[in-house]
């Protein structure tokens, strides 16, 4: 038989356990409790090249210190809350061979690096990528001009110009084809409008595929871009990385995920719900 004192000190220590779990965070789970797949589940993330540039992150204090260098490819996350993620078993498991642009990729792949992680723990992990199957040879290969031709005066109709702004031409309204070359409207007849465009020679601007310096000739400007091979580029959601480079064209390749490289992801899980929860 359980003498009285011993009852009163196992029922202390139910009601302490009770009262514990009753003000843990929604959607924790009691520590040690390790992820395994199918757990739906929070977390926040920081994933790095070899170089230390930093791909991607879901932190809103990464994507606004200066300090923090950050790839070419980086983006900032339309939000700072945690990215809620199913976890699935380590490695390979589960890829139904979808093309997946650059942050879908790392979110699947995180997805089974946080198996066997507990909530609230932080751990660096490495996750990579294979490289996209091709259909026929240079699928995934792009060639762009390195050298941009860009006119100076552009004339169009009143019609014209509506049908691609959505208003009618007004002197002063910008008119911007490239960023790097401004336009504005310069003077407006019933006939036409006429949209002159700007730049400073010798100007060094910012593109895509690495900076530019500004040339001019008696017509149009030229931006002449300083790629460079081995850089990495983002074209919409898609990562490549430049292959060649000679006195016309730009070679890209984007036929892998993350350009080639690893990351290494610095993961926390902060929540944990769903299926998972124990």
């Amino acid at each position: 038989m359980v003498s009285q004192r011993r009852f009163l000190f196992l029922v202390s220590q139910v009601f302490t356990i009770g009262l514990a779990l009753l003000f843990l965070p929604a959607g924790a789970c009691p520590e040690g409790n390790a992820i395994r797949p199918g757990d739906r589940v929070g977390v926040h993330f920081t994933c790095k090249f070899r170089n230390g540039d930093v791909a991607v992150s879901s932190y809103e204090s990464v994507a606004d210190d200066p300090g923090v260098r950050k790839s070419p490819v980086f983006v900032r996350r339309k939000s700072g809350e945690p990215v809620r993620l199913t976890a699935r078993t380590p490695g390979g498991a589960g890829d139904t061979g979808e093309e997946r642009g650059f942050e879908d990729e790392v979110l699947f792949r995180l997805s089974g690096a946080i198996t066997g992680l507990k909530p609230g723990e932080r751990q660096t992990r490495e996750i990579s990528a294979e490289r996209r199957p091709e259909n026929r040879p240079g699928d995934y290969f792009l060639r762009v001009a390195r050298v941009r031709q860009r006119q100076k005066e552009m004339r169009l109709t009143p019609e014209d110009y509506k049908l691609r702004t959505g208003r009618a031409p007004e002197k002063g309204q910008p008119f911007t084809i490239d960023p790097a070359v401004p336009g504005k409207v310069s003077s407006v007849t019933e006939k036409e409008a006429v949209i002159t465009f700007t730049a400073v020679p010798g100007s060094k601007v910012a593109t895509a595929f690495g900076e530019a310096t500004i040339k001019e000739s008696a017509n149009q400007y030229q931006i002449v871009i300083d790629a460079q091979a081995g850089n990495l580029v983002r074209n919409t959601g898609y990562v490549g990385r430049i292959v060649g480079v000679d006195e016309n064209f730009i070679s890209i390749d984007y036929g892998h995920p993350f350009g080639g490289d690893p990351l290494l992801c610095d993961i926390q899980v902060v929540e944990q719900q769903g299926p998972g929860v124990r």
